[in-house]
């Protein structure tokens, strides 16, 4: 038992872990290199799984943003053939190497990533090797790590925005607009690369434009045509050029007709002239619709307002006449009248009885009159408290009144 112990922890147990383990890196390994040959087209494996080799375009020291992208020599930000690309101007784009060395270790420990020949703060100044603060996949490594995506950010993160610089050119003047020299004793790279500078089957075509093309005035190139001298202007004596710098039509006519590369900017400025003198037309047309909208607007608020004035006058009147005409004030009119006529036919009573002089017909037709006036009142104001009482209850339908009230 112990003998069948010892074999198993000692060998049989790692044999079968080493075996598993080593075709999972392996796998892990050849997944690596292939996501470097899908994302990069200009890539050679110079030595299976093991040391391959990368060129593609970085912007040169000092090169400035491009122009807008109108222009058929602007790259933008991905390439044809996943190969990253710059946006930046190719004139100022030049091609560097990147060495891609993987251990016998990787994919547990990160690859070492050589840019041969360069100078860079995160690039050590020794051995070339592209140190971890470059990048934070790098510093944070796992085998999970798409390690063709590490490499293309360092292109288009890294050294996009902090371009490295070419050993022994440090002192190279790097003003925009001008270009590095691209040819290929230019930028040297390092020795044991394994890398020839004219090795065709690295270079894509936008590299070998770059390498071959060189420029036409000193080794460098520009996509402007504007050139570097003005014959136009320095043939002009001082009187003919105070006259175009005081007189605005001619200076705009030199310009068109003796400088033909700015014949494109003239249209366009002609253009965008007439653009803008249309747009005021229309905001002027515009601002008459929202005056007369607004006048509009200020008549209708004050009829508006005369409108309401009338209105609050003819209801405060409304008021005032329902108010004189309401149930209650009317029936304690009628009660009051009825009251007064009463009193009128007791004071004829009174003074017929005292006074035996008075003569009876006379007496009949004023208590009579009296007496009438003080019923008709009285029966009113009942109907008129009756018919109130109806009208608050439901489904009580009144009867015309035949006197009238």
């Amino acid at each position: 038992f112990l003998i069948l112990e010892h074999c198993l922890c000692t060998r049989i147990v790692p044999e079968m872990f080493q075996s598993f383990w080593g075709n999972d890196k392996n796998n892990l390994r050849k997944t690596q290199v292939d996501s470097i040959k899908r994302t990069f087209q200009n890539v050679t494996e110079v030595t299976p799984g093991v040391r391959l080799e990368i060129i593609s375009d970085v912007p040169v020291p000092g090169a400035q943003p491009a122009p807008p992208p109108s222009t058929s020599n602007f790259f933008g930000m991905f390439g044809g053939g996943g190969q990253p690309q710059l946006a930046v101007p190719q004139s100022q784009l030049r091609p560097l190497l990147l060495v891609i060395e993987l251990g016998p270790d990787f994919p547990l420990k990160p690859p070492r990533i050589i840019a041969p020949n360069e100078r860079h703060r995160f690039i050590d100044p020794t051995t070339f090797v592209i140190l971890p603060q470059a990048h934070a996949k790098l510093a944070n490594w796992t085998p999970h790590t798409e390690l063709g995506n590490l490499v293309f950010e360092i292109y288009k993160k890294t050294f996009a925005t902090e371009p490295p610089i070419p050993l022994g050119m440090e002192n190279h003047p790097t003003s925009p607009g001008v270009r590095h020299p691209a040819s290929p004793g230019s930028y040297p790279y390092g020795q044991n690369t394994g890398y020839s500078p004219n090795a065709s089957h690295h270079q894509s075509p936008s590299h070998q434009q770059s390498i071959s093309g060189g420029g036409s005035s000193g080794g460098s190139g520009s996509s402007s045509n504007v050139p570097s001298t003005f014959p136009e202007i320095e043939s002009l004596s001082a009187e003919e050029a105070q006259e175009l710098l005081e007189d605005e039509g001619k200076f705009a006519e030199f310009l068109t007709t003796k400088m033909s590369y700015l014949k494109p900017t003239a249209a366009l400025l002609e253009e965008l002239k007439t653009s803008n003198q249309n747009a005021v037309a229309t905001n002027e047309k515009i601002q008459q619709e929202i005056d007369e909208a607004r006048q509009q607007t200020e008549r209708a608020q004050k009829e508006l307002e005369t409108l309401r004035a009338a209105f609050n006058q003819q209801f405060t009147q409304q008021q005032q006449i329902l108010r004189r005409l309401a149930p209650e004030i009317l029936a304690e009119k009628l009660q009051h009248a009825s009251g007064e006529a009463e009193q009128q036919s007791d004071a004829l009573a009174e003074a017929f009885l005292d006074n035996t002089s008075f003569d009876l017909k006379d007496f009949t037709t004023q208590f009579l009159a009296a007496r009438k006036q003080y019923h008709l009142r009285l029966i009113k104001r009942e109907a008129l408290l009756a018919s109130r009482q109806a009208a608050t209850q439901p489904g009580v339908i009144l009867a015309s009144n035949p006197h009238g009230f």
